[in-house]
């Protein structure tokens, strides 16, 4: 227990030392998972993020948004409004501004981003981890009253597919051994996301192509900096991983702002039987980025801080590993009145490559 307590110290001192000034918003850098003592695999993975509730109505998020279970069948269908109709910036959500029509938010307004993402990770000279990235997104927005003139009031469903940007990592593994057989490693690193997602993507039969934060790809390229730690021993483990990535203004004039990601968890592992066993994970996680700038303009509602509490579960059978985590909500600061998050899935199985 003493390590431990040791290590949760220099993961302190490595997070104060790393962050700076920041603001933040809905964008991850990229979904940390690693496997027992970093064996290189290849996968896919399955991210679930739900946004709905507005800090302004008192009305926090929920992982199963109104409107779907209502559209199911579920539900009262009443709804509760902000109120009236301001038309200034402070009264859109951040997707449609820009855009022809106007939104009065409500309690069952929610987005929902899908990612399936291909991934592998492999070992080169066991000093080196390269982690290769590439999602396809399908992204919903939901907007419960919307003034579209000279139409009526109603609502309206944006769906966008698309492929994601592309990401390519590489850490340095540097490892100390201990006498009681366990290690440490420590991973800075650097990564590349490259523009190959789908950035101008539009409905059915019209011109202009959707909000860029909506769109599964972000038309920029990407650089990441990155410093990882891990302990561990016959039976636990600690990953620990803090990212920055910037990125350029892309084709669609478009610049998503600085955003941070931190992720800690600790672990143990338990033997069921013959090469099988399970893996209990408990942990937290944090995001902050700036304002996003849309031709030379600050988007005003992008930006803030949330933080999640963590929990997880592996299943490793052979060379079969399967994982799934809960990511909830337990503070955020958002810039102005943006909707919240409400939830976040993960999973994935993989096939371990190596011995």
């Amino acid at each position: 227990m003493t390590n431990f307590i040791k290590a949760t110290s220099v993961l302190g001192v490595m997070l104060m030392s790393f962050f700076g000034p920041a603001y933040a918003c809905d964008v991850c850098n990229i979904f940390e998972y690693s496997t027992v003592q970093n064996r290189s695999f290849a996968g896919f993975f399955y991210r679930y993020r739900v946004f709905n509730g507005y800090d302004a109505m008192n009305k926090s998020g929920s992982f199963f948004p109104r409107s779907q279970s209502m559209d199911a069948g579920f539900g009262s269908g009443s709804y509760e409004s902000q109120g009236g109709f301001d038309f200034g910036l402070g009264d859109f959500m951040h997707e449609p501004e820009g855009d022809n029509f106007f939104v009065e938010k409500t309690d069952r307004d929610y987005e929902t981003y899908q990612s399936f993402e291909f991934r592998a990770q492999f070992s080169v000279a066991d000093s080196w981890n390269v982690i290769l990235s590439l999602p396809y997104e399908w992204n919903r927005v939901h907007y419960d009253r919307v003034v579209d003139f000279p139409n009526p009031i109603n609502d309206t469903t944006m769906n966008i597919a698309g492929w994601g940007d592309a990401l390519v990592i590489v850490d340095r593994m540097i490892r100390k051994d201990r006498e009681d057989g366990g290690f440490h490693i420590f991973r800075p690193g650097i990564g590349v996301q490259l523009p190959t997602g789908a950035y101008r993507e539009t409905a059915f039969g019209a011109e202009m192509p959707y909000h860029p934060i909506v769109q599964p790809g972000s038309a920029s390229w990407g650089l990441m900096t990155r410093l990882g730690y891990q302990f561990f021993d016959k039976y636990n483990g600690i990953n620990f991983f803090v990212n920055r990535m910037d990125f350029n203004a892309g084709a669609n004039d478009y610049r998503h702002g600085r955003v941070y990601n931190a992720f800690a968890e600790y672990y143990r592992q338990f033997t069921l039987g013959v090469e099988t066993y399970l893996i209990p994970k408990i942990g937290g996680y944090v995001e902050t980025a700036q304002k996003d700038v849309w031709e030379g303009e600050k988007d005003l509602l992008t930006g803030g801080t949330s933080a999640f509490a963590t929990i997880g579960l592996d299943f490793g059978f052979y060379r079969y590993n399967f994982f799934s985590q809960f990511q909830l909500p337990v503070w955020e600061q958002l810039n102005g009145n943006q909707i919240a998050n409400a939830g976040r899935l993960n999973m994935g199985v993989m096939v371990l490559i190596g011995s």
